[in-house]
């Protein structure tokens, strides 16, 4: 990720290997995450209307080119197609109703800490989710209704499936495994005030 200067350059230091470049502004300031609705998305496409790759190979420079026509993002609809390898399931309160505006980050690892692999987009007034990762593995689940680590603030909503004890979900390549429901909470910071200075 890069932001771009005051004549909308940018830069990026990758590794090798093949990418596929967006754009992204927010107009309610500069939270990170998936787009939401209203945000100006781009998303790079050759002439064909595919994907555009740009491939990056060590100690050489490559021009992006100049990104144009950016639209409103609009979140699609939750679309459950054969082929794609995916997790899906219900995010509720602990009273059962759906939750909606939160999303669900994926990890490798139990403690569930660092930057996700993978994140959905935000749940609908339904609760539903799906996330799509690129290939089978083991992973964590994690909900937050803010993208990014840090201590949650007074509001926000937080769970993990499983619970305490985190439960991993398997996934097979091709494969979307459904049924993967998750209770959240809203977290209530229990820290005393401090007095005003």
């Amino acid at each position: 990720m890069a932001v771009t200067d005051n004549n909308g350059k940018f830069s990026l230091d990758l590794p090798d290997g093949t990418y596929y470049l967006g754009t992204l502004k927010k107009p309610k300031g500069n939270q990170p995450g998936p787009p939401a609705d209203g945000d100006l998305y781009f998303f790079s496409r050759d002439a064909k209307g595919a994907p555009k790759k740009y491939v990056v190979t060590g100690g050489s420079s490559l021009s992006a080119g100049t990104f144009r026509k950016a639209e409103p993002f609009k979140t699609p609809a939750i679309k459950i197609t054969d082929g794609i390898t995916a997790i899906t399931g219900t995010v509720k309160g602990d009273d059962g109703v759906p939750v909606a505006g939160v999303m669900v980050l994926a990890y490798l690892n139990e403690e569930m800490t660092g930057r996700p692999l993978f994140v959905s987009f935000r749940t609908g007034k339904d609760g539903r989710y799906l996330l799509q990762v690129d290939q089978a593995g083991t992973y964590y689940l994690k909900i937050r209704s803010s993208y990014g680590g840090g201590r949650p603030h007074s509001g926000d909503i937080l769970g993990k499936y499983g619970g305490e004890t985190p439960i991993p979900v398997q996934v097979g390549n091709n494969i979307i495994t459904k049924g993967i429901d998750i209770t959240v909470e809203r977290f209530e910071d229990m820290r005393p005030e401090e007095p005003p200075l």
